[in-house]
């Protein structure tokens, strides 16, 4: 005898049922795409558009779950492992892995942290093996403060908070991004937000020779245009200065076949992801030129601002490069990712860093081999910073992992570690300083938290 579950598994259904329930489901499709599309072109309050968008994360939340697995959180309720808690079984720590160096520099760490369930900064030293100080931000507050940017983080519920590229003043005060809901924001010591802009900020964070900074932006887009690209320069104090499109230089400089006649339409053909400021004149350069990082276009060029002028560019020989730094005397190096992003399954090899010339307009690897030998590979994101030694400090992003690269190989690796074992922080673009470039005659004035 057929059970209840049989008899409704193996009912007969009429053809024309089938093909309305077709019908309908493809309108529910057709539905939900229009509903999806306009969410994201102009960020919606409406029941259906919010809707639209929890259902289309809801494969990335199953494959987070999957990833990353489950946890306690505060109220002793079974939730989600936070994203930015990520499985890392490697290492743990700072993990010396030269015996005859000694490091004496400074790390700006901007990771996850378990022990306040949120991400924070702070100023690791190297030397001594411990961390001076920690920046803990008050989320509530910058979401308070930008009602946008709450809006824009209820659409992406997977986008928790990530300071990012956090640059150190003088008196402490730190200025970073929260990249994926556009901010840009001031705090002090304790973390307390002096000034917030909201203005489409994301990736690096430079200082300039003037003292203003400089920050890569995407403004609002339109349909069927490519996303507009560009920079924004702003002050210490808080205040937009000027805009730059990079699309618009690109274009009007005669390479606007970089962005038409390459390859399929893209909506994110340039992909700004560094703007790196010329600090002093020499024979090649001037104070205030600019060289800009295109990932997407695996394009880096030298803008002079003052003349409206490109004075070099190449396309390649790197691919999809994060972080381009001046040298001098004409000389640039360049954070290659060597990812083919539009492979699949993805080309991911080692990463490496050229040296470009613009005596010689060559190009050349530098540290190839330990790069290649340790395996270290970034696909998306990663920094670069030349040491006084030769050395390169490095990101490596997706890793999960900044390190110390020797011509012969690794001086150290660090990971942000968590109270789990195996589990490691995730970093969202780390510096490095010499220890002559560190100023702490700020934290004798500290006296709310005491330094970690």
């Amino acid at each position: 005898m057929k059970s209840n579950f049989e008899k409704f598994i193996f009912t007969k259904v009429e053809l024309w049922v089938l093909v309305l329930l077709a019908f309908l489901g493809l309108f529910g499709l057709m539905g939900f795409a229009y509903f999806l599309r306009l969410s994201l072109e102009t960020p919606s309050d409406s029941a259906l558009s919010k809707m639209a968008v929890n259902l289309s994360t809801l494969p990335e939340r199953a494959v987070d779950l999957y990833r990353n697995g489950v946890e306690v959180n505060a109220a002793g309720e079974l939730v989600q492992r936070d994203p930015r808690n990520v499985r890392f079984p490697t290492f743990s720590g700072f993990q010396p892995l030269d015996p005859d160096f000694t490091e004496d520099g400074y790390l700006l760490v901007c990771a996850y942290d378990d022990t306040v369930k949120n991400s924070t900064v702070y100023l690791y030293d190297l030397k001594q093996g411990r961390k001076v100080w920690e920046w803990i931000t008050d989320v509530d507050d910058v979401l308070a403060k930008s009602p946008s940017a709450s809006q824009r983080l209820a659409q992406l519920p997977t986008q928790p908070f990530n300071p990012q590229h956090a640059y150190l003043m003088p008196d402490g005060d730190l200025i970073f991004l929260w990249h994926i809901v556009g901010l840009l924001m001031r705090v002090d010591p304790q973390g307390q937000v002096k000034w917030l802009l909201d203005g489409s900020y994301h990736h690096s964070i430079e200082r300039m020779a003037d003292g203003n900074f400089i920050v890569p932006i995407s403004p609002a887009h339109q349909e069927g245009v490519h996303r507009e690209d560009g920079y924004a320069i702003v002050s210490p104090h808080g205040e937009e200065l000027e805009r730059r499109n990079v699309n618009d230089i690109l274009s009007r400089h005669g390479y606007d076949g970089l962005m038409n006649a390459v390859g399929p339409w893209e909506f994110d053909r340039i992909h700004l992801n560094d703007v790196e400021p010329i600090l002093a004149n020499d024979a090649f350069v001037q104070a205030g030129d600019l060289a800009l990082s295109c990932r997407n276009i695996s394009t880096v060029f030298l803008y002079r601002p003052s003349e409206d002028r490109i004075l070099w560019l190449s396309t390649g020989p790197w691919l999809n490069q994060h972080d381009v730094d001046y040298q001098g005397e004409g000389r640039f190096t360049i954070f290659n990712n060597d990812y083919h992003r539009e492979k699949d399954p993805p080309d991911q090899r080692p990463n490496s860093i050229y040296l470009y010339d613009m005596a010689t307009e060559t190009a050349s690897l530098l540290l190839d081999e330990p790069f290649a030998l340790e395996n270290l590979a970034t696909p998306e994101q990663g920094l670069h910073r030349m040491l006084r030694n030769g050395d390169a400090f490095v990101e490596l992003t997706d890793q999960h992992q900044l390190a110390r690269v020797a011509p012969d190989g690794l001086r150290w690796r660090y990971a942000h570690a968590l109270s789990q074992p195996g589990r490691a922080g995730r970093l969202f673009w780390c510096r490095y300083f010499h220890r002559d470039e560190v100023d702490l005659s700020w934290l004798q004035n500290q006296t709310k938290q005491e330094a970690p």
